[in-house]
This record gives C-alpha cells, structure tokens and sequence, in this order.
C-alpha cells in the first residue's frame, strides 16, 4: 500500500524536551506497512532527523514550526513560537496515486491542500484545522465541516467543526478521543465506546495522530470496529515504549 502523510514536522519544546513533532507521529505509525511519502515544509537541517525509508519532499522554509508545551492540570497549553510556511499546493501528487492521504496539519498550513484530496482517499486531523493564536497562545476556532473518510479529534476540536451530529453526515469514520478518558468512535452512525488505557502515560503527545495513521491502515484491511481495536493497540504499544529516541530528540541548529 501507498500512504501520503502531508503537514508541518514541528519542534517540541518543553521541561527536558526538544525533539520532533508533528506530522512525524503519523509517519511513525505507517513505518513497515507499505510506502510512504511525507510533504512537510521547514528548514534543511530538519530531513537528517526523519526516518530515511520515508519519501519526503521539504518546501523550503526559513524555520520550522516551533511550539512550547507547558502543562496546566490535566492538560497543556501550547504556545506557538515559530512558523513554517503553508504546504505548497502545487507540490502535492497526485492523490490518486496513494491508497490514503492523511492530512496532518497543526496550524493551518493544509487549508489550501484541503479541497484538492477526494474524501474517498482522505484522512484529517482535526485540530490544524480549528487552531489559530491569541497572542503566542494556541486557541480552537469555529470553522465550517468538510467531508473526509477518517477524522480524529479531540472532544473540543470536533465541537469546533460542527459536532458529531453534523460530522457524521460527511465522514465515515470519527475518532473523538480525550486522553486517558477514552473516547467515542462513530462509525456509520454506530457509536462504540473508545475504553481508557489500562496504564498511565506520562506523555501521550502524538498519540492522535498515531491513532489517525494507524486507524486508516487498518480500515483498508478490515472492518472498522476491528481496526479500531487494532489502532489502539498499536497507539497503546507506542505509549507505553516511548523513550527519547523516538521521535529522535533534535539538538540546537
């Protein structure tokens, strides 16, 4: 199978933390399972640091996207210290070309790829599309839905998008997840419950976009309860063997 990843590889920042972020986690999750291309946009230096079985093609950019993570309760917030450019969308292949897409923006940079990718090949996350900034500050704003086979949110993002009566209508499957709370997986108007993690993960960045990846893997394979059941395993098995090498800690540049 062939897998086109598209948005922003980001530096995270944060209490003994400086590694990549991003559209990364969604390259991870397809590592093995077929070809895979990556259309990101930021700095030379940044293409050392991805995984060299990964097609990637850079738009150049004078920085990478930079967020600083900062945890409050529960949860974080993120502040937005650098921006890359958009994704170009005359660098874009052919989607056809690709058994899926999955748009995996974190800022807004795939607004304009957006309606380009046929909702049959199409796989989103949410929150690059609803974010935006007050400030350095990252906030989540209303925007109008769009069709997609694969959507993951969290709670909050799918609210900014309509909400799940209205999102259920355009997308086939949807992942709404809220950390170590579970969640709901909507699929043809069929809700299951998404359980908790029987394990505490000190830090679960990324696992939304590991579980979009590997949720659109699955379904080309099986039925989509089961590949839910099989993302989250995969998801589950990331977390709990994370370590600072994966995704690799990046040094000063």
């Amino acid at each position: 199978m062939k897998f086109l990843v598209v948005g922003h590889v980001t530096l995270d920042l944060g209490p003994g933390i400086r590694r990549l972020g991003g559209a990364i986690y969604a390259v991870l999750a397809l590592r093995g399972r077929g070809k895979v291309a990556l259309l990101t946009s930021g700095p030379e230096w940044m293409v050392k640091y991805l995984p060299p079985d990964v097609e990637t093609t850079v738009v150049p950019s004078r920085t990478i996207t930079t967020f600083l993570l900062e945890r409050e309760g529960e949860g974080r917030v993120l502040h937005l210290v650098e921006r890359a450019e958009d994704i170009d969308p005359s660098r874009l292949p052919h989607p056809m070309d690709f058994d899926a897409v999955i748009l995996d923006p974190v800022i807004g940079e795939c607004d304009r790829v957006l309606p380009l990718i046929p909702k049959e090949r199409l796989s989103v996350d949410a929150q690059g599309f609803v974010r935006g900034t007050q400030g350095t500050k990252v906030v989540v704003r209303d925007r109008d839905p769009f069709p997609s086979r694969v959507l993951h949110g969290s709670r909050t993002e799918v609210e900014a998008l309509g909400g799940l009566g209205t999102l259920s209508r355009l997308v086939d499957h949807i992942l709404v997840t809220e950390g170590p709370k579970g969640g709901i997986f909507v699929s043809r108007e069929k809700k299951i419950k998404i359980p908790e993690p029987d394990f505490l993960s000190p830090d679960d960045t990324g696992a939304g976009d590991y579980l979009l990846a590997s949720f659109t893997y699955h379904s080309l394979l099986v039925e989509a309860e089961e590949a839910l059941h099989r993302a989250l395993e995969d998801t589950w098995g990331f977390l709990r063997g994370r370590s600072g090498t994966e995704p690799p800690p990046v040094p000063g540049e």
